[in-house]
């Protein structure tokens, strides 16, 4: 595990993501910003969109699972923190 945490954190897999090239607010999903409910849900649809066809998804949600463990409001691997949070909690890694 520490190896791919690792990894993860060099985040040369970074440079692949799609996401480089689309605005950055659809993936920061903040309940804070005064984003009504559906504002934020449309968002989230935006970015998980984004994610479907991202050649490194997997990458991304491994970093979500493990190195952003406290990161609440961003999609990450097609994921929202409540997604990340249940998956975590489904493979024991609470």
């Amino acid at each position: 595990m520490t190896e791919l945490l690792e990894r993860d954190l060099t985040a040369s897999w970074r440079e692949q993501a799609l996401c480089l090239n689309e605005d950055p607010a659809i993936f920061w999903i903040d309940a804070e910003s005064g984003d009504n409910a559906l504002v934020r849900e449309k968002k989230a649809a935006a970015a998980k969109q984004v994610c479907e066809a991202c050649p490194v998804k997997t990458d991304c949600l491994l970093y979500g699972l493990l190195g952003a463990k406290d990161d609440h409001w961003s999609i990450l691997g097609g994921t929202t923190h409540r997604e990340r949070r249940a998956i975590r909690r489904q493979i024991g890694w609470t």
